[in-house]
């Protein structure tokens, strides 16, 4: 088992005068969006990077130099008045892998500050079900038995009494040594964050690398 640490880099707004968008879904048209996705990031010199699947705009940011970090912290301030008032979370979160297959992946709405909800998987009662917060649509998990089963991903609704579908059981102790590498790599990100926001000569870099990480 292996969790991913992501942010999400879409392509839009990047070169969308330059490139037409695929004619269709990213199910339908899996490698005409991949190759949109890389030509749209290779105008912002980040076209090395490579999404965790196809048809997805998430990186491992363990895959980011420092080059391409700072070309997207140039992006993310571009879209800001002012970088102390208006920083935000970074989009992404934590994806979870088994073999090789993708599991839970962050949604529409998840942002990296999201680690603090799988930290708190641990601690949840056991042989109930608790909502794993990594956008919409939702997933659920609960302990059982020295194991962690996480469910297929519904839709927002009520939850009480339902008894989920399983996706994917892990065990407990390996999400456990997972997450201290995530957390490590985690706070390590924020620091890069920092460092490179210096380099750039923007104020406040401490603060804005905590409130970009969801680390405040």
């Amino acid at each position: 088992m292996q969790l991913i640490h992501t942010i999400e880099i879409p392509p839009y707004n990047l070169a969308n005068e330059k490139y037409d968008m695929p004619n269709g879904s990213h199910y339908e048209l899996p490698e005409e969006w991949y190759q949109y996705w890389k030509n749209c990031l290779s105008e912002k010199n980040l076209g090395r990077l490579e999404p965790i699947r196809k048809t997805s705009h998430l990186v491992n940011i363990e895959t980011i130099n420092d080059d391409e970090l700072e070309e997207i912290l140039m992006l993310k301030l571009n879209d800001m008045e002012s970088p102390i008032e208006d920083a935000y979370k970074m989009d992404g979160g934590i994806a979870l892998k088994e073999n090789t297959k993708l599991y839970i992946e962050p949604q529409c709405c998840g942002d990296v500050g999201n680690i603090l909800g799988w930290e708190e998987i641990s601690g949840s009662d056991e042989n109930q079900w608790h909502h794993l917060w990594i956008g919409h649509p939702l997933v659920y998990y609960r302990r059982m038995n020295g194991s962690v089963e996480f469910s297929t991903y519904v839709e927002p609704g009520p939850s009480a009494g339902i008894d989920f579908e399983v996706m994917v059981s892990i065990s407990e102790q390996e999400l456990k040594t997972e997450l201290i590498k995530i957390r490590k790599l985690h706070n390590e990100f924020e620091h890069r964050i920092r460092k490179t926001l210096d380099k750039m000569g923007v104020a406040h870099s401490e603060e804005i690398s905590k409130i970009m990480t969801g680390n405040e």
